[in-house]
């Protein structure tokens, strides 16, 4: 029974339009001496299609189930891999996603935003909080050769 809930949530969130693929970015503003160490976004109506590009030094890590309940997870191996602003671009076409409707911004009932999650800013002092606002989706084919 609760296999059937999902998949009926599923299917509502991820409505009727037509299949959509993007080139998704990771965007976090970082204060001039902070570096980011890890992120991770949890995801629900995206289907990832592929890894596009992985920092140097870096493990990123994406999938999603049968219901499009997923998550987007990069985590730098050790303090000189960190990212900071003059690096960031790093995190650019970072994964190529499907969609099959808009971004839902935040939770609606039991259905939950498109993105949430969070970023670890250096040795974790400091925790920010990830949303759709945080992921930049360009139209695109396939990755970036």
């Amino acid at each position: 029974m609760q296999a059937l809930l999902a998949l009926a949530l599923a299917t509502s969130s991820v409505g009727s339009e037509s299949p959509r693929t993007y080139l998704a970015s990771v965007n976090i503003d970082l204060g001039p001496h902070e570096s980011l160490s890890e992120f991770k976004l949890d995801t629900w109506g995206v289907q990832f299609n592929a890894v596009c590009r992985i920092p140097s030094g870096w493990f990123v890590q994406a999938g999603s189930d049968a219901i499009l309940k997923g998550s987007l997870k990069g985590e730098g191996s050790h303090g000189a891999t960190w990212l900071t602003n003059g690096t960031l671009r790093e995190l650019r076409g970072l994964v190529l996603i499907t969609m099959w409707g808009p971004v839902q911004r935040a939770d609606a009932g039991p259905i939950p935003a498109t993105f949430q999650g969070y970023a670890v800013i250096g040795d974790g002092a400091k925790r920010l909080t990830l949303s759709y606002r945080n992921v930049r989706l360009t139209p695109a084919k396939g990755c970036p050769t």
